[in-house]
């Protein structure tokens, strides 16, 4: 929860505040995210998409609370595997774990962006309303 009050909530809320481009907020918090956490290059990939997902899903939601859940899944099955044994833990990464991570994390994300829409996770805001949440319309 720590980590997505600090790069989803403070810097992303912060940039997107700034800037007002939704996706440079979420690429910036992404880059950050993704330079705290200690793994090779490949690693720092994997995270990178991780936090631009999780980004992707605190501006659609309009707050915290989709990507703190996904963030706390994700860092649960993880520990779960390696005490079962069923996973090794490494921050040194090899091309094919991180293709496979990858390309697992980017159907997983795409499922939930459509089961997100199938069950307004995503509720609309009316354009003509006063919007308090993240990056304030004007």
């Amino acid at each position: 929860m720590a980590e997505e009050y600090v790069y989803r909530g403070l810097i992303m809320q912060t940039f997107g505040s700034w800037f007002k481009i939704p996706v440079l907020a979420i690429f910036i918090q992404s880059v950050i995210f993704s330079l705290s956490h200690s793994y090779n290059g490949l690693g720092l990939i994997e995270i990178l998409i991780t936090g631009f997902a999780l980004g992707f899903f605190t501006w659609k939601t309009n707050g915290i609370e989709v990507s703190s859940a996904i963030h706390t899944a994700n860092n649960f099955s993880i520990s779960l595997f390696v005490m079962l044994g069923l996973q090794y833990s490494t921050s040194n990464l090899s091309l094919s774990d991180t293709a496979a991570t990858i390309v697992f994390e980017i159907i997983l994300f795409i499922i939930m962006y459509y089961v997100g829409r199938k069950t307004d996770w995503f509720g609309e805001i009316p354009e003509n309303s006063q919007n308090t949440g993240l990056f304030k319309r004007k």
